[in-house]
């Protein structure tokens, strides 16, 4: 595209009205690299998005870094990022018997999400580390080295520091679907790492965008759009990161500022990078076979350091001869195909290592396409594995076979994660999305002899303190998959609880999902695995506990609570609140809503 075109105004944003200077700062921790970026806040000025090139130990400026960590025996950590790279730190931990943590991201991955793909395994953390307690002190590193690149990048910076301690915005990306749990799971971490405080204040700072989302908003910026962009123009985000694929859908609504929606659920598949170094380990195994170089030390660093970071990034075609060093220069073997310590790798042996990533990424491409009902939906690439040539180039020419174009942004797409974090402070981009699943409750109902699914279930029937027969363990959804939902959107049922006078008037409910197929009429009891448990959601109804509110049944006193369980999708977030009506006004309460494992 040439310069002189004039782009939609993707973001529009306005001076700094507060008082204070604020700092927030986006962290885009991946399966195998991190990043970070920020922006400050000054009254009056127009907030921009800029981005941590620096950490100790690095050899050279770079914006991300490895997500490794070594512990020691006693499990303090001995070394973070790019420190845990440098060959000090690794004869260190050699020697000392250290612990390599690294992948560690995909230990807080949904429940109902599986790992095993592709025979992909997972080392277990050391002893008594939590997943939780790693990604903290990961975070917290993250934090510091952030709070040191500040301090050297701007002239005022420990005044930022100074006057925004205590008060930073965090924004943690995440991979599309991991709402919920892992998101409570990446609070604590934040804690731990000492990024916040352990109070309701403290969390609150602590925001969450998806790698989808954040990915499109980088995108956007970064003018990755047709110049005359206009509403309904949709499109397809392809994250390619080191342990996930995100697939995300979008549709233009608005121009000059742009604003979008989703337009069918994301999807989030096992299928990064991490897989192709999975394959080209098993790789040589096969062909150096009984050697030296399978030693695991020296294995290891030839996938994850020297393929990872020489032969992965060049490979381009399946038709040339690739090289990979294995050792010295002094070292040839011609039954391994080994030349002065490189071996020599045919090109098809190489495109089999990307077959499962690039399968995956054309299927889920291929099903966002189907559930929009658009043949052709552009697809931008983005993530630090879309900057594959042989991924790009592979999936280039498989979706322009389907008339869909490929596009890849004029950034650096592997940075694109963190600075779209911070987009999604600074702008008010997105404001539809969709659900990924139909989210219900468990409750009684009334029985109702003419319905024959009632009647089948008749042996269940009780009488409730109001003398109504009920049925129990009805699934009640409150609303359904699929559903786009905007930010102000709420879904809510109505619910009324009977108390006896003098106990605890609170109302403890799970919340569940559903991903299966649309029924008319669901008994939880009867699909137990096909529910899976979101949360546990309590309110408090001590306050509705009236004498106007008293029901006198059989001699006993009950408090009557009518109210509405009420859930808002719009944000990145899963927000529920109660809903009620009092002296002819309209009220609502917090919820206190716990994720379990």
């Amino acid at each position: 595209m040439s310069s002189n075109q004039t782009y939609p105004k993707a973001f529009d944003p306005k001076p700094y009205a507060g008082k204070t200077v604020h700092l927030v700062i986006g962290i885009d921790v991946g399966t195998m690299y991190s990043g970070v970026s920020y922006s400050v806040l000054r009254p009056g000025e127009v907030p921009k998005a800029q981005t941590v090139t620096r950490f100790t130990d690095q050899t050279s400026g770079d914006h991300k870094i490895p997500s490794i960590m070594y512990y020691d025996n006693s499990l303090k950590v001995r070394a973070a990022g790019a420190t845990a790279v440098t060959e000090s730190i690794k004869h260190e931990a050699e020697f000392e018997g250290w612990y390599k943590v690294e992948y560690f991201k995909l230990h807080l991955r949904p429940s109902n999400m599986r790992l095993n793909t592709n025979e992909l395994e997972i080392k277990a953390l050391p002893p008594s580390l939590t997943a939780v307690g790693v990604m903290g002190d990961f975070l917290g590193y993250l934090f510091q080295e952030t709070l040191k690149y500040i301090r050297s990048h701007h002239t005022d910076g420990e005044d930022i520091i100074t006057q925004t301690k205590n008060r930073i915005t965090f924004v943690l990306s995440h991979p599309n679907g991991w709402a919920g749990l892992p998101q409570q799971k990446l609070r604590e971490a934040a804690i731990h790492g000492g990024l916040i405080e352990d109070t309701t204040f403290g969390k609150s700072r602590i925001r969450f965008v998806s790698e989808g989302e954040a990915s499109a908003l980088a995108c956007l910026a970064s003018h990755l759009c047709p110049p005359d962009l206009k509403p309904g123009y949709r499109f397809t985000i392809a994250d390619a990161g080191g342990g996930t694929l995100d697939i995300t859908s979008y549709e233009i609504t608005h121009t000059s500022p742009v604003r979008m929606k989703e337009i069918t659920s994301s999807d989030c598949r096992f299928a990064g990078s991490i897989f192709v170094n999975m394959k080209m380990k098993e790789l040589l195994e096969k062909k150096l076979a009984g050697s030296h170089y399978l030693h695991p030390e020296l294995l290891e660093e030839i996938v994850n350091e020297t393929f990872e970071n020489t032969t992965k990034r060049e490979f381009a075609e399946s038709t040339k001869i690739c090289w990979l060093q294995v050792g010295g220069r002094t070292e040839t073997n011609p039954a391994l195909g080994i030349r002065k310590g490189t071996l020599r790798l045919d090109g098809t042996e190489l495109a089999n290592c990307f077959t499962f990533p690039i399968s995956e990424a054309l299927q889920s491409i291929r099903q966002q396409r189907s559930a929009c009902g658009t043949e052709r939906l552009p697809v931008w690439l983005v993530g630090g594995f879309g900057s594959s040539p042989y991924l790009y180039n592979e999936l280039k020419r498989e979706l322009e076979a389907d008339g869909v174009s490929l596009s890849r942004p004029d950034i650096n797409i592997s940075k694109a994660v963190a600075n779209g974090d911070i987009y999604y402070a600074l702008e008010h981009v997105v404001t539809g999305r969709v659900t990924k699943m139909t989210y219900g409750v468990e409750c009684d109902v009334c029985y109702k002899p003419s319905d024959p699914d009632h009647v089948r279930r008749k042996h269940k029937v009780y009488n409730d303190v109001a003398g109504r027969q009920m049925l129990p363990s009805r699934f009640r959804p409150i609303v359904a998959k699929n559903a786009e939902v905007k930010e102000t959107d709420a879904f809510a049922e109505w619910f009324t609880l009977y108390v006896p006078e003098g106990q605890d008037a609170s109302s403890v409910e799970l919340l569940y999902g559903y991903d299966g197929p649309a029924k008319d009429t669901m008994w939880a009891d009867e699909n137990r695995k096909s529910l899976n448990t979101l949360c546990c959601v309590s309110f408090d109804f001590t306050h509705l506990c009236k004498p106007e509110n008293i029901l006198i049944c059989n001699g006993e006193r009950f408090w009557v609570i009518k109210f509405q369980y009420e859930i808002l999708f719009g944000s990145t977030e899963l927000f529920i609140r109660a809903k009620w009506e009092e002296d002819g006004k309209t009220r609502f309460g917090p919820a206190s809503i716990f994720y379990a494992d």
